[in-house]
């Protein structure tokens, strides 16, 4: 009887069928971790596309509105360690809401360029500023539905010392004079309702001092005066119930509006 031989070429063993099997596992996982990656690639532009169209949260087009800009002196601080709008280099008031206000010492500084979208008062110089754009481009909006996260205790602090020069008036949003803005850059603030008796007091170019709580920190100093005057004269005790106008009833719709946020 022949015996047959067989050539390990001809019929493969089992070693040999195993390295084909693998080599082909191992192709097949490859392909799938090349599609993996380019499906996250995509997935990651896709992301990056939507987030680049997202609208803007504001509720108005404010590109309707005139543009300002210029350069910014100062921050107008309030007594109670927030900012409430800028001063610029050629007197003009950016004032806003807090929306607004609680992004300003983050979006530019004393000697920066700012710019905006506002209106501006007809005989005042000062803008309520909508919208404010910083020197590297970011932009912020007043979407007029929320208060910021990060706001600043209201209670003001102990009492703190000012003196100086009178340089400018301080506005408010709606245009009323609430106290004066030093040449040394302090914040005198004084409840519209004073204002009157203290005209001579408040004019640009006298030297006068003030107490009062307030807030003094890396925005500047700001203080509601509570007894004010020339530095060569009597100091006047104003009336600490008109600082802080009362609350509306409980129950009523500005019931959870904090008093005074809307006055500065």
């Amino acid at each position: 009887m022949r015996s047959v031989l067989f050539r390990s070429s001809a019929v493969p063993g089992r070693s040999q069928r195993n390295n084909v099997l693998s080599g082909s596992i191992f192709a097949i996982m490859s392909l799938l971790t090349v599609a993996d990656a380019s499906a996250a690639v995509h997935k990651r532009a896709d992301a990056h596309q939507q987030q680049a169209v997202v609208p803007s949260p504001a509720v108005y087009d404010f590109s309707v509105l005139p543009e300002f800009s210029g350069t910014v002196a100062q921050y107008i601080p309030d007594p109670f360690g927030g900012v409430s709008g800028i001063l610029l280099t050629n007197g003009t008031q950016i004032l806003c809401s807090p929306d607004i206000a609680s992004s300003i010492t983050s979006l530019t500084r004393a000697g920066s360029t700012i710019s905006g979208r506002g209106l501006q008062a007809r005989q005042l110089p000062m803008i309520r500023a909508f919208t404010l754009t910083g020197p590297t481009g970011r932009t912020v909006e007043d979407d007029g539905l929320r208060l910021p996260l990060n706001q600043p205790d209201i209670t003001p602090g102990p009492d703190i010392p000012v003196e100086g020069e009178v340089l400018y008036p301080l506005y408010n949003l709606h245009g009323a004079i609430t106290g004066v803005i030093l040449k040394n850059h302090a914040i005198i603030r004084i409840a519209p309702n004073e204002v009157s008796k203290l005209q001579d007091i408040l004019t640009p170019g006298k030297i006068i001092r003030a107490f009062g709580p307030g807030h003094s920190g890396s925005a500047g100093t700001a203080i509601i005066a509570r007894q004010i005057g020339l530095t060569t004269g009597n100091l006047i005790s104003l009336t600490p119930e008109a600082l802080i106008p009362p609350g509306a009833a409980p129950g009523s719709p500005d019931y959870d509006v904090i008093p005074g946020t809307n006055v500065y």
